[in-house]
């Protein structure tokens, strides 16, 4: 298991390492981080499997886990990715944030559920989604809103709703994002973007 979580570790770093500062970092084999003899003669050891093993000891996806630590810090070296002070923070947010998941669950079920029951009082199928998404009697936000009629081609019905979706969207981004991923907009998941 650490030995794929080190490889996914190097992986991950580098690629958002990468995009964030616009360069090649780590496309070749490194011995400052890979192990082996650096061009100044320095012998180094490996340190994929301690940072990777750090990340394991806590029960953390590593992919997870750096997406977010790297987005929200500049970090210098993949030792200091998983300083105990992040590692701490990014525990007690992944607590704190699994009520986003709960309330995002019980409102698309919501919504699910008056799909349903309009179907089988005979509305059409798109039409049964369409005014689910849109009655403002059914108890649910705009972000759920808006993300569902995305999800199913019809964001154009609620289009009124995108700039409070993308609000509340931003004011618990890293947990939508980390529990709601796959149905949140991908401009919005990617550069934050309206």
């Amino acid at each position: 298991m650490a030995g794929s979580a080190c490889e996914v570790f190097r992986e991950v770093y580098f690629r958002l390492y990468n995009e964030q500062n616009n360069t090649r970092y780590g496309k070749t084999r490194m011995p400052r981080y890979d192990g082996g003899t650096a061009v100044d003669g320095r012998k180094y050891k490996p340190v994929w499997p301690s940072v990777a093993q750090k990340l394991l000891d806590h029960g953390l996806d590593v992919e997870s886990y750096l997406q977010d630590t790297l987005s929200r810090y500049t970090i210098r070296s993949p030792q200091e990715a998983v300083k105990s002070e992040y590692i701490e923070r990014y525990k007690r947010e992944l607590q704190n944030d699994a009520s986003v998941k709960d309330a995002w669950d019980a409102e698309e079920k919501t919504l699910l559920s008056e799909v349903e029951i309009r179907r089988h009082l005979g509305e059409d199928p798109v039409m049964s989604l369409v005014n689910a998404v849109c009655d403002p009697g059914i108890s649910v936000s705009p972000l759920v809103r808006y993300c569902f009629a995305a999800l199913n081609g019809k964001a154009h019905f609620v289009k009124d709703l995108r700039q409070d979706a993308y609000e509340q969207y931003c004011q618990k981004r890293h947990a939508y994002d980390r529990f709601c991923g796959g149905r949140i907009p991908p401009e919005w998941r990617s550069h934050g973007n309206y």
